[in-house]
């Protein structure tokens, strides 16, 4: 390990605690990167968006210049507009996931479905694929 990817552990957090900070990143890098290989210009529909793993999901795949759709159970969960880098949010409690994704992508849908949710959300996830 190079000595300057070592930083001293906080005192205010356990060793735990410390371990895990990085945990949401490598888990959405692994998905998007190394499994997706998402490309610039191809869109990014994130289920979970507002959690941890969805949250970093946002922003990798924003830095790597693919457009992020996000989602929320209801439009009061939506974060401020600079909170996160989403281009659009679809609100599950009024609007079915396969259609919002094709109504934000002109009838298209995303090259990359991030699944956070997982359970009955996967067949609905098909819908909304391009």
């Amino acid at each position: 390990m190079p000595a300057n990817a070592v930083l001293p552990l906080p005192s205010n957090l356990s060793f735990e605690q410390a371990a895990g900070i990085g945990v949401a990143y490598l888990t959405a890098w692994a998905a998007l990167v190394n499994a997706a290989r998402i490309q610039p210009g191809e869109t990014v529909l994130v289920l979970g968006t507002i959690g941890a793993v969805g949250s970093a999901a946002a922003r990798i795949a924003h830095e790597l210049g693919a457009r992020v759709i996000g989602t929320v159970r209801k439009a009061s969960d939506i974060p401020t507009a600079d909170s996160l880098p989403v281009y659009e949010w679809i609100d599950l409690g009024t609007t079915e996931l396969g259609t919002g994704a094709r109504a934000v992508t002109n009838g298209r849908g995303a090259e990359v479905v991030f699944d956070l949710v997982g359970g009955t959300m996967f067949e609905k996830c098909l819908d909304a694929v391009a």
